[in-house]
């Protein structure tokens, strides 16, 4: 047999074995899917379905009584809440997580975190709002308001996942004034944000 044929049968077994680990990689994740810790969720309704709300999951699945912690709304803090209060009557859109990322070793770390942010009020305009200082990081304490995708935005960004944001400024977690400026108003909502990370499943937590 010919050097270039065992190079080509080389090749095909190579990448025959790439793509059996992708697939096994790939349904690896809806294999657990009972345990949804720090996965992003999504549904509409918001502002006549102008755009969508945005949460995390804290625990493993809905089956728990508030499995859910989210910046519920208006005169509202960051506080778990039950499956129907995540839905609050509107459609449920799926379950996201940050792009290249583990969550079997991931999600607890960000359950963690979003844990640290219970009981900081809403804000509408902008996604964040915290304590003035020369400080660099934005640790929980610094926070004074947080709107829904801003829970999320913190949570992964905070570990180093970008979300959404120019290549210097995207890491809310910054103290800066440009991270600042590309988190505020609407540059970036629920709706917008769910499009820059990688959507898992449609269907709910179970």
């Amino acid at each position: 047999m010919s050097r270039k044929i065992i190079i080509y049968l080389i090749n095909i077994v190579l990448v025959s074995m790439f793509l059996i680990g992708t697939t096994i990689s790939e349904n690896e994740e809806v294999a657990a899917s009972g345990n949804w810790k720090g996965y992003a969720l999504y549904r509409d309704g918001v502002l006549g379905n102008l755009n969508d709300h945005a949460a995390l999951m804290d625990s493993y699945n809905i089956s728990q009584n508030y499995p859910i912690i989210q910046a519920s709304g208006p005169n509202k803090v960051v506080d778990w809440v039950s499956w129907f209060g995540f839905l609050d009557g509107e459609n449920y859109i799926g379950l996201y997580k940050p792009n290249n990322c583990n969550m079997s070793y991931w999600g607890e770390r960000f359950v963690s975190r979003a844990r640290e942010l219970r009981g900081i009020p809403y804000i509408a305009l902008g996604q964040i709002d915290y304590e003035d200082g020369s400080y660099s990081l934005v640790t929980p304490q610094r926070i004074t308001n947080l709107r829904c995708d801003g829970v999320v935005e913190y949570v992964y960004e905070w570990f180093g996942f970008r979300v959404w944001g120019s290549d210097n400024g995207w890491d809310i977690s910054r103290n800066a004034l440009l991270n600042i400026s590309e988190h505020t108003g609407f540059i970036i909502s629920p709706r917008m944000q769910r499009n820059f990370l990688q959507q898992v499943s449609t269907n709910p937590p179970n």
